[in-house]
Order: C-alpha cells, then sequence, then structure tokens
C-alpha cells in the first residue's frame, strides 16, 4: 500500500513536471517568434531609407490602410504603411494578441516593441537599431 501510494505520488509529481517544461517551452518559442519580427521589421525599415528620412515608420499605429504595395508601385511613405501593416498582421498570427510598434527614443536610433499574451501575462521583446 505505502509503495503504490509512493508511485502514485511521483507519477503525480512527473506528471506536474511535464505540464511545466512544456509551458516554458511554448513560451520560449513565442519570444523566437517575437524576435524574428523584430529583426523583419528593422529589416524592412532599413529596405526604405526615404521613408526613415521622412519618420514615416514613427507615425504610425494600429492598423494604417493604404496600397497594396504587393500588386502595385508605392512611394516610400505608402511603402511604410503596407510595412506596418503586414507585419502588425504577421504579429497577429504568429503570437497570441500579438501587436508591434516603431518608435525613436533618440534621434539616430529606433526601438522595435513586441507585446503578446502568455498565459495570463503579457510579455514584450524590445529591440534597438540603427536605421541607416
Amino acid at each position: 500500500m505505502i509503495s503504490l501510494f509512493l508511485l502514485t505520488t511521483a507519477l503525480l509529481g512527473l506528471a506536474a513536471l511535464y505540464a511545466l517544461s512544456l509551458q516554458s517551452s511554448h513560451g520560449a518559442i513565442l519570444h523566437d517568434l517575437a524576435t524574428m519580427q523584430g529583426v523583419d521589421m528593422a529589416e524592412r525599415v532599413r529596405a526604405n531609407p526615404s521613408a526613415v528620412g521622412d519618420g514615416s515608420y514613427l507615425a504610425l499605429s494600429g492598423e494604417p490602410s493604404g496600397t497594396d504595395c504587393e500588386q502595385s508601385h508605392c512611394s516610400p511613405e505608402e511603402m511604410a504603411r503596407f510595412d506596418f501593416r503586414e507585419w502588425n498582421r504577421q504579429n497577429a498570427i504568429l503570437l497570441p494578441s500579438g501587436e508591434g510598434a516603431v518608435t525613436n527614443p533618440t534621434e539616430a536610433e529606433y526601438k522595435i516593441t513586441i507585446t503578446w499574451i502568455d498565459g495570463n501575462a503579457t510579455q514584450s521583446y524590445s529591440s534597438h537599431f540603427y536605421p541607416r
């Protein structure tokens, strides 16, 4: 009877440990996806230096409307809106309640911030880069 109790306790502990490891792995995967999304937006910004000079990437929030730049030619400002919209659509697909923003805390430096919900907590990833 005692050995059955010990075996049951050990198996329950093992099940709890397994659940915790799955939860931690899922959180690590979401953080990796946020990191890749941050790199994606940094590359989009660097590929459009005219919009960087105008500050077009900094004036965006929510889901801006605009031209589909995959189907037609776009100005640098339109491309910035398109990049931001498509990037945030991918954030929402890849991350639970994923949302991103681009700011510039200093004159030469840009900051990308991505937030998402992981379980009961809001997680975030931030990256600083120089667009030029």
